[in-house]
């Protein structure tokens, strides 16, 4: 049962317990795209799939004069070698501090969050996955199997411990409309994961789109990878099932590009591509959700959803950090005065891997309005101070503070 006016603020680490990469591990994926094996063995291949999405951007926004498929092959070279030497905190820090005259690199530089992102959007790894059966493993025996075996195990993230929350605590609806998610990661899968839930008992698909288009609300700070299929249409979004892209778009560039393209071959190879119907609407998909990811100065800017996101902020009794890495850009999110004015506000959240000595630095220097103007004081007349742990996030449910 979810009671209380609660705040869950997702960082990287909240998306972990069902695949998705840390802030650091995506640094390491882009990398990868760009200059290792990951999606594709031909370097080239992968750079012209990339240059390719980018051009099906402009030709879609009608500024395909802007840019040609050359140009954009060479600035995605160009982006890989900014981005190897770097050493950037994070791909957000990275996109933020391109050139205002490099626009071509800031929107290659989504595409391979999309790209990136996207492939971990699976839907059984959201409710179980395939592990090694150990030779202690009650199956070894029955299954006559070695260790070598496999087998499927439940996925029982902390997805699943809200989960119980909201349905098994009494009235969906009403817990739904106490809760409020800001979520600082662009993959889905909280969303989807609860629409699951909701399949899974049994109700109508179109219930369990009603009951959580009218009452779950979650903000992507940096936005998203598109709307899910079941989702309310916001502001006319573009819209990606919840499934990653056909990374076969990476295997039909190859077919047409050798590892050394000479001049004007890049142009041709994306004739030829465009022309496969299948690859073409791969191009269009992605395409279209480049503007759904946003960079620092983009998600400041005032829209109707962050005037309810402070709203809720300014209303909120239980403020949960999970799984976040308490950038100073993103702790910037937390100081406005409608949440400075809320007396009855209590900080609490995990600090796992990032250090309780870290986190305590930065809240007092990012949040010292937040934690001088509260009382700390419960309705019971009891001392309440914020509660940060080095636990996982399940762990940190079980041990220290539970959503109630």
């Amino acid at each position: 049962m979810i009671s209380k006016n609660t705040v869950l603020v997702l960082g990287a680490g909240a998306s972990m317990d069902y695949g998705f990469p840390s802030g650091e591990e995506l640094l390491q994926d882009i990398i990868n795209i760009l200059d290792g094996s990951l999606l594709s063995e031909n370097k080239q291949a992968k750079q012209l799939a990339i240059a390719s999405i980018a051009y099906k951007y402009y030709e879609m926004k009608k500024e395909s004069k802007k840019y040609n498929v050359t140009a954009l092959f060479n600035a995605v070279k160009a982006f890989k070698e900014r981005f190897i030497r770097s050493n950037t905190a994070s791909i957000d820090d990275f996109i933020d501090q391109i050139p205002k005259d490099r626009e071509e690199l800031k929107v290659i530089g989504k595409i391979l969050i999309i790209l990136s992102i996207s492939r971990r959007e699976k839907e059984n790894r959201l409710l179980y996955k395939n592990e090694k059966l150990e030779q202690s493993h009650r199956y070894c025996k029955e299954l006559e199997m070695t260790h070598q075996g496999g087998v499927i195990s439940l996925v029982r993230g902390w997805y699943n411990h809200l989960w119980r929350k909201l349905y098994y605590g009494g009235d969906v609806i009403k817990n739904l409309k106490n809760l409020t998610i800001i979520s600082f990661n662009y993959d889905r899968s909280l969303e989807q994961y609860l629409y699951l839930g909701l399949l899974g008992m049994s109700k109508p698909d179109e219930e369990c789109k009603r009951i959580l288009n009218d009452n779950l609300f979650v903000h992507h700070v940096y936005g998203k990878l598109g709307n899910l299929l079941w989702q309310d249409k916001e502001n006319d979004g573009a819209t990606h099932n919840y499934a990653s892209f056909d990374m076969k778009l990476f295997d039909q560039h190859a077919s047409l590009l050798r590892n050394d393209p000479q001049p004007g071959e890049i142009p041709n190879a994306y004739t030829s591509l465009n022309g496969y119907d299948k690859m073409r609407k791969i191009l269009v998909e992605i395409a279209s959700i480049v503007d759904e990811i946003r960079t620092y100065t983009e998600s400041t800017e005032e829209t109707e959803s962050i005037g309810l996101v402070k709203q809720k902020l300014s209303q909120c009794e239980d403020l949960f950090f999970l799984g976040f890495g308490y950038h100073p850009e993103n702790m910037k999110w937390f100081v406005p005065k409608e949440i400075a004015k809320n007396k009855n506000l209590i900080c609490a959240g995990t600090t796992y891997k990032v250090g309780s000595i870290v986190v305590k630095d930065m809240l007092a220097k990012h949040m010292k309005n937040i934690l001088s103007s509260q009382s700390y004081t419960t309705t019971k007349g009891h001392l309440v101070k914020p509660e940060f742990s080095d636990y996982n996030i399940q762990k940190y449910f079980q041990e220290v503070r539970d959503i109630n």
